[in-house]
């Protein structure tokens, strides 16, 4: 029975009846919360298996890819926090965007000359054209990994990559038509250099393009994601620079960046860390955020803004001077809370570490981070997310 009926019933009882009912009413209270501690117990179970259920499923993806293009390709590029890369069904072509050197590189196997321009030039037009969903479609090793967590649904969070052009800072419209494309891709193929490159040492040829990209294109890339960026910064309490200075950082603006740990994403994302954390703090349960909701931009900067707050307003919360907490959050991100406190303690609590942070200056906690860190990774990291907010301030 509801509380309000108990209590009325309580007073209309005799009162032997009347404590025989509160014993009642006290057992089903103690069993409704262990039945709920249960039911959060085993949920964090699931959630742990479907977390090695995906390095798993991604390890064994990323092998057989590799394998598979090593039958072609000497030295395969994969896909990487700085670049996109897909192959052809017949493994005969290979498209890169690095959006950290702004290029694209086409490479076609060489099976007949006079065809060799019409190859490259299709190439080259089908990637301008291509979208989250089909990229995401092409994707064996995401693929994989999003089959392998279906084994889970319940703990899982996917999503559905859209149909947004992945290249469409390069257009002056979100949806442009065929023949815009085919005329930037015109446009591109005139300031693209030319070679010729082993594929196969001592067994084939490729032809190779390389395309540079406009020298000002990290701001448009800034610009295209600003509006998300904007709308997440202002719900947790963040400075828009901050955001875009670490997106910039994580993956160069590249929205289909895959790391080897993995991290996806223009933020990075970790599913097993900063995924973990973030969902706890957007849905009030820990999810797994499979490779499909991750590619989805929105979600993407959500989540990465979400682990943001966390580090600055919670994690870092011991740390007094916003300067100081500042530069804290930025290394936590690249490396964890704990390991920024061991810079300072020796030990992974941060409470202690901010007894000694706070009676430093913001200047002598940044220099004590580039100098002590664990990592060369996180101390340069820092660096360049500093040095970049000051230009997207004035986005």
């Amino acid at each position: 029975m509801d509380r309000r009926r108990f209590l009325l019933a309580s007073l209309l009882a005799p009162v032997g009846a009347r404590g025989q009912d509160f014993d009642a009413f006290k057992r089903s209270q103690r069993q409704g919360v262990e039945d709920q501690r249960e039911a959060f117990e085993d949920y964090k179970e699931r959630v742990r298996k479907a977390f090695e259920r995906y390095k798993r499923a991604h390890a064994k993806a990323v092998k057989a890819h590799r394998d598979n293009l090593e039958e072609v390709w000497s030295s395969p590029e994969l896909t990487d926090n700085r670049k996109w890369v897909e192959y052809g069904q017949d493994r005969e072509s290979q498209r890169v965007v690095d959006f950290a050197a702004d290029e694209i590189r086409i490479k076609v196997v060489e099976r007949d000359k006079a065809s060799t321009d019409d190859l490259l030039f299709s190439q080259l037009t089908d990637l301008l054209s291509e979208d989250f969903a089909t990229a995401f479609r092409r994707n064996p090793v995401d693929q994989r990994v999003e089959k392998a967590l279906l084994e889970t649904p319940e703990a899982v969070a996917q999503g559905e990559p859209g149909r947004q052009l992945i290249m469409g800072d390069l257009f002056d419209r979100p949806d442009p038509g065929s023949d815009q494309v085919e005329a930037k891709a015109k446009q591109l193929m005139q300031s693209a250099s030319r070679q010729r490159q082993d594929v196969v040492p001592g067994s084939g040829w490729a032809n190779v393009i390389s395309v540079p990209l406009d020298e000002g294109r990290p701001m448009d890339k800034a610009n295209r994601f600003l509006p998300l960026v904007r709308q997440q910064a202002r719900e947790h309490d963040l400075a828009e620079s901050l955001v875009l200075a670490v997106m910039h950082t994580e993956s160069s603006f590249n929205p289909m960046a895959r790391s080897h740990i993995p991290a996806y994403g223009l933020m990075q994302i970790v599913p097993e860390s900063a995924g973990k954390d973030a969902t706890r703090l957007l849905h009030g349960e820990p999810k797994v955020l499979a490779p499909s909701y991750l590619y989805e931009p929105e979600n993407n900067i959500r989540v990465g803004a979400a682990y943001l707050h966390l580090l600055y307003h919670r994690y870092m919360a011991p740390v007094k001077e916003a300067e100081s907490r500042l530069y804290c959050a930025i290394a936590a991100y690249n490396t964890g809370a704990s390991n920024v406190a061991r810079t300072f303690t020796g030990n992974g609590s941060m409470t202690e570490a901010a007894k000694v942070v706070n009676g430093r200056s913001g200047k002598e906690v940044f220099r004590t981070l580039v100098r002590e860190l664990p990592y060369e990774e996180t101390r340069d990291y820092l660096k360049r997310v500093t040095r970049r907010m000051p230009a997207y301030s004035e986005l």
